[in-house]
């Protein structure tokens, strides 16, 4: 819609940080905003203080917008989410986008927000009108109801996503999975996470060991594959893992 010119600054592993360096070299005072998601999907980064004071200064030196997506916000499970808008001097050039589908799992609403102050959300105003428009009334009041949610819900929330780990990670030991799984070991960083893992979120199960490198998964809904079942599965998923 805005004609712009995208410059990517890529995240690699092990621990996915930010290239400081790359990313000043992309910065220039032509640069109109910057796009940054953390928690990050699907990494499971988390983008540490001393990261986003890097892009602030960046940012506050160019005169340069940034839009956040911060939509894992509630998942963070070994440091604490740090909003960009929160950073001295950013609250005016920041907006934060955030959503109802990843917290309370309920994607297919399609309900999301953005939080700036009055001069950036008029210009949020106007690209929504050409794009989605209006969602439902009755799942907006249900959306409002969700954010009074007590504290106590976030944390069970954690606690769930422990469990499920868990069991994802027994069935990928157990053989029953077929896909690539090389993207899940490393999730974690030494600053931080969103990706649960023993000991810190609550979950007594086991995470996923470094035996399961390379193995071939396939999720599938429902849950677990038994034995027989594999071999079909991996015949309908060669081309697509």
């Amino acid at each position: 819609m805005a004609d712009a010119k995208m410059k990517c600054v890529t995240l690699r592993p092990p621990d996915f940080s930010v290239p400081i360096d790359e990313l000043k070299s992309a910065v220039s005072k032509n640069t109109r905003a910057i796009l940054i998601n953390t928690p990050h999907n699907p990494t499971g980064k988390m983008f540490t203080r001393e990261e986003l004071e890097v892009i602030a200064s960046l940012c506050i030196e160019n005169d340069v917008l940034v839009f956040t997506d911060e939509v894992y916000d509630k998942l963070a499970f070994e440091m604490d989410h740090i909003s960009m808008a929160s950073l001295p001097g950013m609250y005016e050039r920041t907006v934060t986008l955030n959503s109802l589908g990843k917290t309370f799992s309920l994607t297919g609403w399609k309900i999301g927000w953005a939080i700036a102050p009055p001069h950036l959300t008029w210009g949020v105003r106007q690209a929504h009108s050409f794009l989605t428009f209006a969602t439902s009334t009755p799942m907006q009041y249900a959306a409002a109801a969700a954010l009074r949610a007590p504290d106590s819900y976030y944390e069970e929330l954690k606690r769930d996503f422990g469990k499920k780990e868990g069991y994802f990670g027994r069935g990928v030991e157990g053989g029953r999975f077929y896909g690539n799984v090389d993207s899940l070991r490393g999730l974690g960083t030494p600053s931080g996470s969103c990706r649960p893992k023993d000991g810190t979120s609550g979950s007594e199960e086991p995470e996923i060991s470094h035996s399961s490198r390379g193995r071939r998964i396939c999720c599938a809904a429902g849950g677990i594959l038994p034995e027989k079942k594999t071999k079909d599965v991996k015949r309908t998923t060669e081309g697509l893992v």
